[in-house]
């Protein structure tokens, strides 16, 4: 959305499973789909958290699962419809040693 929103930004503990921290984004605008094609940008009427809490831990859990049979941390996108479905799974190339 070119940066016109901020995404909600939640913290999962990989051990666990549990929520450390939660931040709702700034989602004041969205994008919609126009009849005949293209995108509308419409205000947002709710300002809700994207993902439940139980829904942020299912997908923390579904990343833990990737992480774990790739064998390396990954960056995930996923759908959530009536269940959660992994569309893609990459290597993050960015991390640092600690």
């Amino acid at each position: 959305m070119d940066n016109a929103v901020t995404p909600d930004v939640a913290v999962v503990d990989k051990a666990d499973l549990s929520l450390r921290s939660f931040t709702a984004g700034d989602k004041h605008l969205r994008l919609d789909a126009r009849a005949g094609g293209g995108l509308v940008r419409r205000r947002a009427p709710d300002p809700a958290p994207a993902l439940s809490e139980t829904e942020l831990v299912e997908l923390a859990a579904l990343a833990v699962e990737a992480e774990a049979r790739l064998g390396h941390p990954v960056d995930v996108e996923a759908a959530l419809a009536d269940e959660w479905a992994l569309l893609q799974a990459r290597a993050i190339t960015t991390l640092v040693a600690a």
